[in-house]
Order: C-alpha cells, then sequence, then structure tokens
C-alpha cells in the first residue's frame, strides 16, 4: 500500500479528517439540544450551578469553533499532500494557524480549569499547549522547505 496518494494511507486520512470535521460541525450545531441530555447523565456537583450550562455551551462553542478550524487545516494540509504538492505556503500558513488554534484552545481549556477544575482539563490544556508549539515549529520548518524548494526551483 502507498502512503502518500490519493489511494494511499494519506488518502484514508484525509478522507477521515473530512468525516470527522462533518460529524464536528453536526455536534457544534446540535449543542443546544444535545448539551442537556449529555449534562443530565454527568455525574458532578456542578449541575445545580445555575451558571454552568451558560458556561459550558459558551466555552463548548468556542473551543468547538477553533477546533473545527484545526480540523479543516488539516485536511487542506492532506488535500495538498495527496496532489503532490506538500511544499507550498498553504501547508506553512495551516500549521501555524493549527498552532495559534490549539494555543487559544489551551486558553480556554485554563479558564474552564478556574471555574470548573478537573484532572482531564488540565491534562487537555498542557496536550493543546504542546501541539501548539508543534504546529507553530512545523510551521517554520515548511516556511524554510518551501524557501529551499523556490530556490531550487529557480536554479534548475
Amino acid at each position: 500500500m502507498k502512503i502518500i496518494s490519493k489511494r494511499g494511507m494519506s488518502g484514508l486520512t484525509e478522507l477521515l479528517v473530512t468525516l470527522v470535521f462533518i460529524g464536528g460541525i453536526l455536534i457544534w450545531l446540535s449543542l443546544p439540544w444535545s448539551l442537556p441530555i449529555a449534562i443530565k447523565y454527568l455525574k458532578t456537583d456542578y449541575i445545580n450551578n445555575s451558571y454552568f450550562f451558560s458556561f459550558i455551551i459558551i466555552f463548548l462553542y468556542i473551543t468547538g469553533a477553533l477546533s473545527l478550524i484545526v480540523v479543516y487545516q488539516i485536511r487542506k494540509f492532506f488535500n495538498s499532500i495527496n496532489n503532490n504538492t506538500p511544499f507550498i505556503r498553504q501547508n506553512e500558513r495551516a500549521l501555524k494557524i493549527i498552532g495559534y488554534a490549539c494555543f487559544a484552545i489551551s486558553v480556554c481549556f485554563f479558564i474552564k480549569d478556574i471555574f470548573y477544575p478537573t484532572i482531564l482539563t488540565i491534562i487537555v490544556t498542557m496536550i493543546f499547549i504542546i501541539a501548539g508549539f508543534f504546529g507553530i515549529v512545523l510551521g517554520e520548518i515548511f516556511q524554510q522547505a518551501v524557501d529551499v524548494k523556490k530556490e531550487n526551483d529557480m536554479t534548475i
């Protein structure tokens, strides 16, 4: 099986990311109806807090939108890889956008940690900080690769 092609592993990954993106949009749009159902089944002290629903729905809308941005950028990234154009400015920007969106998500989770702390939320905050650094550093690496490719293309 080829790794990088429409019919290879990267093509399968692009398809899965597209399905996650569509599912994410549907979940994001269904929050006003699905969140009350989910809260009913939570075993937490926050359920009786009147501000909990307002806080959590705002939190989920913001982090959900940022997550959709991340997934959309990943989808664009894999699309260009499958079209045999990995070293382009679009991928550099996509990786940096992913990094900044991950940092924004980590800020949201940090704020949630202040009001409704859980061990899982603290771990997710740290993961998104690391993902933010990873996206920005990888974006810089792709920027250098694009510059080298452009220089290489001009000498041939």
